[in-house]
């Protein structure tokens, strides 16, 4: 690893004779980025660097001083995997490409966003550093397009995961959103409950412990279960919103927990999830839950189809 003019370089470890003869392709082009949008001070985030002409000798560097390469892995000509880590510096950051003397120019310009409770991007989280706690037989599988996947063995509402890495303070009015997609039919929840979630004890009627999660039955939402300890909560948004295969949705929480909370579901962009392509429902939520902590989790995961993409507190 080196620093040149305040940028971090690193060249690939990837070593050999055949390697090192093979001439280096000229104009290495950067065409897009899985898991461009990062928090700061975050270590062991996966980036993944797509384009034409990388080499096992390229090197990759930031326009941001304050991104540090922990590994670079050169999978193929058209693909680099990064694992990075971000310090306190915000902002959005190009990405440069070299080989030799000739470099990507502003092909990666603007693909890093680094920024304070940015989301977590679970297509490319590194799950061997991730504390995902799960019921006994659930199995998670992880797809970079699209996010994570759960399912197993089991009664599917005796089955439940928590994201204990990330936990927030509801005191602290937390507005909190959350991304998905579908590749096919099924029925699923994801959303946030309190501290007190028990899953080695997690019982039929689990899925109202949580503060608040959407329910995707087959292809329709309708209904947000809640309540804490309370059972059998539950509230009809009003409508009913129907998802489409391979398309990316976004529930947003604003003030969760307080009652009279705003709720609003829209389709986004799958390389942006913070454009917002279309409002397909709002209304008022009131949440009766009174948990202090709130922590991302995702009840009766029995369908294989069903692919939580990210979250985060904002």
């Amino acid at each position: 690893m080196r620093y040149i003019n305040g940028n971090t370089f690193v060249r690939s470890t990837n070593s050999g004779t055949e390697a090192t003869n093979q001439a280096l392709p000229i104009f290495p082009q950067i065409t897009g980025v899985i898991g461009g949008s990062v928090s700061t001070n975050m270590g062991g985030h996966i980036l993944i660097l797509l384009g034409f002409n990388f080499h096992p000798q390229s090197e990759v560097c930031f326009s941001a001083g304050t991104v540090v390469i922990e590994e670079l892995e050169f999978v193929n000509p058209s693909r680099i995997v990064l694992t990075i880590e971000t310090e306190d510096e915000d902002g959005v950051f190009d990405i440069l490409v070299k080989n030799g003397n000739i470099d990507s120019g502003t092909s990666g310009n603007g693909l890093l966003v680094v920024q304070e409770n940015a989301f977590i991007d679970l297509r490319t989280i590194d799950l061997d550093r991730t504390d995902i706690e799960h019921t006994t037989g659930v199995t998670i599988s992880q797809d970079e397009f699209l996010g994570l996947s759960a399912g197993g063995t089991g009664a599917a509402w005796n089955r439940g995961l928590r994201f204990n890495d990330f936990n927030w303070n509801r005191a602290d009015n937390v507005n909190f959103e959350f991304v998905f997609t579908r590749t096919g039919e099924g029925f699923s929840m994801f959303g946030i409950g309190g501290a007190n979630i028990n899953l080695n004890g997690l019982g039929n009627q689990s899925f109202f412990e949580g503060e608040t999660k959407m329910f995707l039955n087959g292809s329709l939402v309708s209904t947000f279960f809640g309540g804490g300890q309370q059972a059998n909560w539950t509230q009809n948004i009003g409508t009913t919103i129907s998802t489409e295969i391979n398309k990316f949705y976004k529930v947003v929480f604003e003030n969760s927990g307080a009652s009279g909370s705003q709720m609003q579901f829209f389709e986004v962009d799958k390389n942006d999830f913070n454009t917002k392509i279309n409002l397909l429902h709002s209304w008022i939520s009131n949440n009766p839950a009174t948990a202090t902590n709130l922590f991302p989790f995702w009840a009766a995961p029995n369908n294989s189809s069903f692919y939580v993409s990210a979250f985060r507190r904002f």
